[in-house]
């Protein structure tokens, strides 16, 4: 620390100076000669001298404090956070928290064939939670790379891949046919898409916490990922319960089946993945002394469970996973980026960040997201109704397409080996 100390030079000070005035008379200026002595200067001199010291004191006093605080600010501002938004937000929508929470109180307490109102309340919530957590967090993505200042280098997802997208649904609205095999395909990429948003954000925990996987443990990490995307895409080519039936009101097609063999051998490689993974965090915690941060083993148990649960369970199970999981992990990461790109409020330092949430910025930010998802998904199917396409028809397609979109541009938005990207990320 710098300390700052006031000198006050005495023989600066301006000496005072007493003469007699030439308008008195004679002998008043005698009198007053005799009055005045330059001696007398002396003490009036040195109390000036004393209160100026006191006053540089004071201001050094000052500025000490000031510098204190501000090293203070300094060192809170470079702090890195080690979550994403703060403890609790992140615990419980971004690491599965109130997933659990819901699907705990659904299918232990009440029960999955309940009409309890406390499961209509449940109902109404899922609702809700998908036009404001999961159908928002696609218009999220159209937002960082039309409004951000990288839309420059994402002018292919912009534009041309915006317009194929956009060629895919016109089809879609005129072969109706056509939207049976989007939803199939979306049914069989969406796997993918979650398993890699959970090893990314597990990923980013462990950054932001200093906690070091070499090559072959982030290998080894990854491949447990793929694995799992792996089991829940040949479980539904294998089974027709899991690969057939309705979606979103679409008849799906049933592309199987596979060779059960092949979905055994899936499910051994998932089950050595995750005894392998397990067993490079417990050696780091014994022997480098280093422990697998809560968040990314939360949010890595919970990306996995959610893919390998029997049937009844993920029936009740995912009701709360689009919307209260992957939904609101995505727009906690992408508030928190959009927040540090554009500046904190008040000189906020990125540790207090949830603070910025009531915010107008954030306000204005997620009323935009939830206003423009709203008329993506609910609006624009009410207008094509209006013209003879059927709700459900036009539904599904937009949000098939839309999907389409959002997993190609995600893989190339949130990069961690992007330096900007990771750098406002980690801060």
């Amino acid at each position: 620390m710098t300390i700052l100390v006031a000198e006050v030079d005495l023989k600066s000070q301006p000496e005072a100076k007493f003469e007699p005035t030439n308008e008195l008379p004679a002998e008043h200026q005698a009198r007053s000669s005799a009055l005045i002595q330059p001696a007398e200067a002396a003490p009036c001199s040195a109390l000036e001298a004393s209160a100026k010291i006191e006053v540089a004191n004071k201001q050094s006093t000052n500025r000490e404090s000031t510098s204190e605080e501000s090293t203070t600010a300094d060192a809170e501002k470079a702090k890195v956070n080690p979550w994403i938004l703060n403890p609790t937000i992140d615990t419980l929508f971004a690491c599965g928290g109130l997933v659990w929470l819901l699907f705990g109180l659904h299918y232990f307490v009440f029960g999955t064939h309940s009409r309890d109102i406390g499961v209509q309340a449940l109902v109404m919530l899922v609702i809700v939670g998908t036009h404001f957590l999961s159908e928002t967090h696609n218009v999220a993505t159209l937002h960082r790379i039309y409004q951000s200042e990288e839309k420059k280098r994402f002018s292919f997802y912009t534009k041309q891949l915006a317009l194929s997208c956009g060629c895919l649904a016109i089809a879609g609205l005129f072969v109706p046919s056509l939207v049976s095999i989007f939803a199939k395909i979306y049914l069989i990429w969406v796997s993918q898409h979650f398993t890699a948003q959970t090893y990314g954000l597990a990923l980013l925990y462990c950054y932001k916490r200093n906690y070091t996987l070499s090559p072959f443990e982030k290998n080894v990490f990854s491949m447990l990922m793929q694995a799992t995307c792996l089991f829940a895409i040949v479980r539904q080519l294998t089974y027709f319960d899991w690969g057939g039936g309705k979606f979103i009101g679409i008849d799906i097609p049933f592309w199987g089946p596979l060779p059960e063999p092949v979905f055994v051998a899936t499910s051994y490689v998932l089950a050595g993945l995750a005894a392998a993974f397990a067993f490079i965090i417990c050696k780091k915690a014994i022997v480098e002394k280093k422990v697998f941060p809560m968040p990314a083993f939360l949010i890595t148990l919970t990306g996995i469970l959610i893919w390998i649960f029997g049937k009844d369970v993920t029936g009740t199970l995912w009701l709360y996973v689009p919307a209260f999981y992957h939904g609101s992990q995505y727009l906690a990461t992408s508030i928190a980026y959009y927040l540090k790109e554009k500046g904190l409020p008040d000189s906020l330092p990125t540790v207090q960040i949830a603070r910025a949430l009531s915010k107008p910025i954030a306000l204005k930010y997620f009323a935009s997201l939830a206003l423009i998802g709203t008329f993506t998904y609910i609006g624009i199917p009410h207008i094509l109704e209006q013209v003879g396409v059927p709700f459900d028809l036009s539904f599904a397609t937009i949000f098939c397409c839309i999907n389409f979109h959002h997993f190609l541009t995600d893989a190339a938005i949130w990069k961690l080996r992007d330096k900007r990207t990771r750098d406002v990320l980690l801060a």
